[in-house]
């Protein structure tokens, strides 16, 4: 368990997905969440997806905020619906403005909320 605080409860949605099963392993696209309005664009752009059981680290690389799963490099920035970058996330009473030069974690809590935590100096324990 992690001693950084949590900024907020994420609000997340039910992925409503178009996508075959094993796109991402062996979880059913019916269990993963997206963050409503947010996409994640690489190689093409796509639903910023939340995995069951995955961490992800948030960042700032100077360029825009990357969304990157635990163990992964990261690769594509968040973007909103108009393929602008990602300034702000919506938490499930607030929004809230990203500040560059903190990092943010993403990790579900064990009731189906996704937990967003910011880490002490910017380090990620």
């Amino acid at each position: 368990m992690s001693s950084d605080p949590v900024v907020g409860v994420l609000r997340t949605a039910g992925q409503q997905s178009l996508d075959e099963p094993g796109h991402f392993g062996d979880q059913p696209p019916s269990s993963w969440d997206v963050i409503p309005g947010v996409k994640v664009r690489n190689d093409g752009v796509y639903p910023a997806v939340l995995l069951p059981g995955s961490v992800y680290s948030l960042e700032h690389d100077g360029i825009g905020w990357q969304l990157t799963p635990e163990g992964h490099s990261p690769h594509g920035y968040l973007v909103d619906g108009a393929l602008e970058p990602v300034e702000r996330l919506e938490l499930a009473d607030r929004p809230l403005m990203l500040m560059p030069g903190r990092r943010y974690s993403v990790s579900p809590d064990g009731t189906g909320a996704w937990r967003l935590r910011e880490h002490a100096n910017g380090v990620t324990r």
